[in-house]
């Protein structure tokens, strides 16, 4: 695995997500014990749980806006628990910033079909009239 955000050296094989034993707590309060994930490029995974599961705080992980208590995060070849801030910021761009123009939509659930690498949706189910679960896909 690379630190490097600008790594070309990328193995196609690798993962583009792995989630590596993820803690992480506020307070008293635990919200991610252990989480071990692998996400193969182009698959597709929906995150689904209730009000206060740690959905955002892991999503939250994922972009590197949140530090581990533990365990590691590494997206597209960073490990974003060891990586500078600019470097983060680099494969953010990278990642989540889809080229705008008058033609491409702008709401996440359409982003999210047309290829972003990594984009939150809700899904307006009729039956609860909210927002019940968040998705993102891996380039």
């Amino acid at each position: 695995m690379t630190t490097s955000a600008t790594s070309a050296a990328r193995n196609p094989a690798d993962p583009m997500i792995s989630v590596i034993g993820l803690y992480k707590s506020f307070g008293e309060k635990e919200v991610l014990r252990g989480v071990d994930l692998e996400i193969g490029r182009g698959e597709s995974l929906m995150l689904v749980g209730g009000s206060g599961a740690g959905k955002s705080v892991f999503i939250k992980h994922l972009i590197g806006l949140l530090q581990p208590d533990e365990g590691h995060v590494v997206v597209d070849g960073v490990d974003l628990t060891h990586a500078s801030p600019e470097a983060v910021l680099e494969l953010r761009k990278r990642l989540t910033s889809p080229s705008r123009s008058a033609a491409t939509p702008k709401s996440p659930r359409r982003m999210l079909r047309s290829g972003s690498a990594i984009a939150s949706s809700w899904c307006g189910c009729p039956a609860s009239k909210t927002r019940c679960h968040r998705s993102f896909r891996a380039a």
